[in-house]
């Protein structure tokens, strides 16, 4: 039947696999013996394609810290994305997980809700590529730790359309650093049976690595295979039969990890030639730590110690018998893909970042202190005098929390024998907070992992007016609000009886529009009928829980904030109802920390909400405006709604009907009852109605 289109369905979650799909279909014609208007259609094939499979196209050891990829549909509906977020809750989907738009997960920098001009530039020009490559240079916003810490970074986003879809792909790599990394691999032929003993098999290295979860260094074939299940073995695996004295087994290892590979200087590069590489200088590290540790560190509280590098591989000492967070190297071995691992790198050279698990004071359990730094590969650029960097890996280190509150008080008091306080002082209180505002250090342990604001909220919005931290708002375009049952009294609708039939027929019609909308109209007259439930478009979701966009304000450490040094701590008076509060604040040099103290004999009560708690925006009168906002979109391609040779045998679907009027009529009514608030009382208008309107 001519030239027929391959087509691509959107993002879906399969419930049976429990993964997000994709799907692509073609039409299947018998054209033996039959003209081309008159071949007969054998049907459509089709398949599905797990989102996990694209992703496997740019490995996370090749993008690196910080650096992901993405794709999205012709009308900006983001494909995968890493902040696209479909469960929630007890492992259920949001109703509009296949609608979030490229705009609702790039957030520029910028407190404008619809962001700045080029937030729709990125997008736009995703849609219309055209097959050719582009690239864009953005300042955005980024969230993690589960929306309560916020970094301010420019990302450079490169992209081009995949070829016979509807889909572009992006890559995003932050900048600077983003740009290099470290070239290195062993082949593992290269690799002797001492090398092989020093790097997996030695006391210090026996069990003491790991590798991360769901990477792809090898294929490992057909269900049943030979290949170990464990991910460690796996690999050893691998590297055995690689260096295999049979040239049969090397040629076995060369199709399962080799295929398809480029080379570098004539050796494939693979990602288990790069995990070698990593293995092979990181062997004796574990020897050294126990060394170190026993001999200086051994009263430092000191528990745990490990490197993580951009190949995946986690090696690891565990310096005590009992460990305070004893899954803490198996629930974090992904490498450039953990917290302790992206913060390191953006926070740069020559910085140790310090951090302890929210709100663990609130529990009154010890905890420990997660420290982490990048390991920094620096070499001669091509031009003189210029010089490029890339982060190897991360080391980290893991200490209890209790040494590092002692050893602060110790050092700080006795630097303050020289000041009119101290924080030995009854009058005075002293913290430690991060560069996010969480308390790593209190006088008050039940604080530590607690919100600065939170605790003190007058002191935070005050550390904020004199620059020491950034206030910025972040958007949640994929919110889920809990349900509220409003309470009215019930003589309300007494004394006014016709709110409640409004009400009513709000619902009414509503409930008709949007089940001529959601459904197949044409087989309301079709044959073939099917019966839906209106539980198949609402979800198990609707109990508990809705849709919403939610707004709140997070926080970072100021760059040019004052450091621990002789003139440069900041010393200001914050003005109270009956007296000034005196408040002292400085950035601890080469760390992500900041040390406040301040008069407590001089009470303030709480100024402005600094609390970084998500709140529902509420759209209100501006509802028809938002929801009518036009983005653009793309038509496919190609048109598959009638071919010329079709000469009316089929395409019955492309006929003008009587539910095409209803369609039209529906979205009248629908509009009316959405937008027309003197009519129908908008405060009573269910959630959803706006909802679907908005997608």
């Amino acid at each position: 039947m001519g030239q027929h289109v391959t087509v691509w369905t959107g993002v879906y979650h399969d419930k049976a696999g429990l993964r997000m799909m994709t799907s692509v279909a073609q039409p299947v014609f018998d054209r033996k013996n039959s003209t081309m208007a008159l071949g007969n259609l054998l049907g459509v094939m089709g398949t599905d394609v797990p989102l996990k499979e694209l992703t496997k196209l740019t490995p996370p050891s090749e993008i690196g810290p910080n650096g992901y990829s993405f794709a999205i549909t012709n009308n900006g509906y983001v494909l995968f994305h890493p902040d696209l977020r479909p469960i929630y809750g007890n492992g259920k989907t949001k109703p509009n997980y296949n609608s979030v738009d490229l705009a609702e997960v790039e957030i520029p920098d910028s407190d404008n809700l619809h962001g700045p001009h080029y937030s729709m530039k990125l997008r736009n020009e995703m849609i219309t590529r055209s097959g050719k490559d582009g690239n864009l240079t953005m300042r955005v916003r980024v969230h993690f730790d589960n929306m309560k810490r916020v970094i301010v970074r420019t990302n450079s986003y490169f992209y081009r359309g995949l070829k016979d879809t509807p889909f572009t792909l992006g890559i995003t790599l932050p900048m600077p650093y983003g740009v290099n990394h470290v070239m290195g691999i062993i082949e593992p032929r290269l690799v002797t049976d001492e090398m092989y003993h020093d790097m997996f098999l030695t006391k210090e290295n026996n069990n003491t690595w790991r590798v991360a979860n769901g990477w792809v260094y090898c294929r490992h074939g057909n269900v049943g295979d030979e290949v170990p299940q464990n991910n460690e073995e796996a690999i050893l695996f691998f590297v055995n039969i690689g260096r295999h004295k049979n040239e049969s087994m090397r040629v076995k290892y060369m199709s399962k990890c080799v295929k398809d590979m480029k080379l570098i200087e004539g050796s494939p590069l693979v990602p288990i030639g790069k995990l070698l590489f990593d293995a092979n200088i990181t062997k004796y590290l574990p020897a050294h730590w126990q060394s170190k540790i026993d001999s200086t560190f051994g009263d430092y509280g000191v528990e745990l110690v490990w490197i993580g590098t951009r190949s995946g591989l986690t090696r690891f000492y565990q310096a005590a018998e009992n460990l305070t967070e004893p899954m803490y190297i198996e629930r974090n071995k992904q490498t450039v893909q953990e917290v302790y691992y992206l913060r390191a790198v953006d926070q740069g050279k020559d910085h140790i970042v310090l951090s302890v698990p929210f709100d663990v004071g609130a529990e009154k359990n010890e905890t420990v202190v997660t420290m982490s730094s990048p390991v920094v590969i620096t070499s001669k650029g091509e031009k003189e005098k210029e010089y490029k960097e890339s982060t190897a890996a991360v080391v980290g280190m893991q200490v209890k929390h209790s040494f590092i509150a002692d050893a602060f008080f110790n050092i700080i008091n006795k630097t303050q024998d020289s000041l009119a306080w101290s924080c030995a002082d009854d009058d005075m209180e002293c913290y430690v907070l991060d560069n996010n505002g969480f308390i790593i250090i209190s006088e008050t342990y039940e604080d530590t992992g607690a919100f600065f604001g939170d605790v003190q909220p007058r002191l935070m919005d005050h550390l904020v007016i004199q620059g020491i931290y950034v206030r910025v708002q972040m958007y949640d375009f994929q919110g889920m609000c809990d349900k509220v049952e409003n309470i009215t009294d019930s003589a309300t609708h007494i004394l006014t009886p016709l709110s409640f039939i409004a009400t009513t027929f709000t619902w009414f019609w509503k409930e008709v529009a949007l089940f001529l909308i959601q459904f197949n109209l044409f087989n309301l007259w079709a044959a073939d009928r099917s019966s839906y439930s209106a539980n198949a478009f609402w979800g198990d979701w609707q109990d508990d829980a809705y849709p919403c966009d939610q707004q709140m304000a997070l926080y970072y450490l100021n760059e040019k904030a004052p450091k621990i040094e002789t003139d440069k701590i900041y010393r200001g008076i914050s003005g109270c109802i009956d007296c000034d509060k005196t408040v002292t604040a400085a950035h601890i040099t080469s760390t992500n920390l900041v040390m406040v103290a301040h008069d407590v004999s001089c009470y303030c009560p709480a100024g402005q909400d600094v609390s970084i708690t998500p709140k529902e925006i509420k759209h209100d009168d501006d509802m028809c405006e938002y929801l009518r906002k036009e983005i653009y979109r793309k038509k496919p391609d190609t048109c598959v709604s009638h071919n010329p040779n079709e000469e009316g045998h089929c395409g019955r679907g492309a006929i003008p009907s009587q539910p095409s009027l209803i369609l039209l009529l529906s979205c009248v009514v629908l509009n009316l009852v959405v937008c027309v608030p003197s009519l129908w009382q908008p405060e009573t208008l269910p959630w959803q109605l706006a909802l679907s309107s908005r997608r």
